[in-house]
């Protein structure tokens, strides 16, 4: 391995998650006005679950699940889906297809728009009363699409989270929630007073 290629990787190790996005984005175009790639296969589906488990401390579900992404403590299930904005192709909102919608398969939608960069535009919690209503059936998926226009968010019971969501994306802020989450699994296992002692001595070492 030489020695540029070692830089190059420490370098990639230091970026924030909005760093290593931005790069990712701006490398598929450059491939592609080089013509070495043609599709623009993005990671948007698993940022945008990786955004909404961090702020809620949602549980993913396994891979397996076609239903749902997550669930909350309370047993609530969510579908995740994501939209990226992409300067280079005609602009769409349309989710991807939600599968036996009339099987109840999530109790909320969660869905997010993000700009080019995977900067977060809006975000929203989607009740499935709502999405029932909102989204249409397309035979030729076997499923129905959701077209996710600003007009949804002024929705009753349709839940405006992009403050929320946009928090994620500072690394001080996903270092708080880490540590929080730390801490409450040490409550749960040694209980609330050995928990602080082990924190307080965590911090210390890392001062």
């Amino acid at each position: 391995m030489s020695d540029n290629t070692q830089t190059h990787e420490s370098l990639i190790q230091e970026m924030t998650v909005g760093e290593l996005l931005t790069s990712h984005v701006q490398i598929g175009d450059a491939l592609r006005s080089k013509k070495v790639v043609r599709s623009a296969n993005t990671p948007t589906g698993d940022f945008a679950e990786y955004l909404f488990c961090t702020a809620f401390n949602w549980s993913q579900a396994p891979n397996s699940n076609a239903g749902y992404n997550a669930h909350g403590e309370d047993g609530c299930r969510y579908q995740i889906k994501g939209r990226r904005l992409d300067r280079h192709t005609t602009p769409s909102r349309l989710l991807s297809v939600i599968r036996d919608l009339d099987d109840r398969p999530f109790d909320i939608l969660a869905a997010v728009l993000f700009g080019h960069y995977y900067n977060v535009l809006r975000a929203a919690l989607i009740p499935l009363r709502v999405v029932k209503r909102k989204a249409r059936y397309q035979r030729r998926v076997n499923g129905h699409i959701l077209d996710l226009q600003d007009d949804v968010w002024e929705i009753d019971g349709v839940a405006d989270v992009t403050t929320e969501i946009r928090r994620c994306l500072d690394p001080g802020y996903v270092a708080q929630k880490e540590a929080e989450s730390a801490f409450q699994q040490l409550v749960a296992t040694l209980g609330e007073d050995e928990a602080k002692k082990v924190m307080t001595v965590f911090a210390k070492k890392n001062q």
